[in-house]
């Protein structure tokens, strides 16, 4: 099964403006895909929501889409977008999918998900 390892992106709110660092990620050492895969797509989504109600419901805010192949290194990058003011909590996942050119890949193989991160928000 294929995963996203040890990715940790930095997260930075200024009034309702989030940035996010998001450090290089390599083939084979953050991404590492199932046996003959050739290609992952990573998308990042984030969400806002209040965990403390009984009835949660989430809003997505923004999404990062990022494709790397084979041996292939993403360079560090910034991903910014803006809070609603009524948001209290931010949550930060990814999704991985992979392709394989050579088998076709089982479902458990094919996606995998993370949460990067969750924080509180003080208005």
């Amino acid at each position: 099964m294929g995963e996203l390892h040890q990715l940790f992106p930095e997260l930075e709110i200024n009034a309702n403006n989030v940035s996010v660092s998001i450090p290089a990620i390599s083939w084979g050492r953050e991404v590492r895909p199932p046996a003959f895969t050739n290609l992952a797509a990573i998308d990042m989504h984030a969400i806002s929501t209040d965990l403390n109600q009984t009835s949660v419901s989430a809003e997505l805010l923004s999404t990062l889409s990022l494709n790397i192949r084979g041996k292939d290194i993403l360079i560090a990058q910034e991903w910014h977008f803006s809070l609603p003011a009524d948001t209290k909590w931010l949550l930060v996942i990814a999704v991985i999918t992979f392709d394989s050119n050579k088998k076709q890949l089982s479902k458990t193989e094919k996606t995998a998900g993370i949460y990067l991160f969750a924080k509180s928000i003080n208005n």
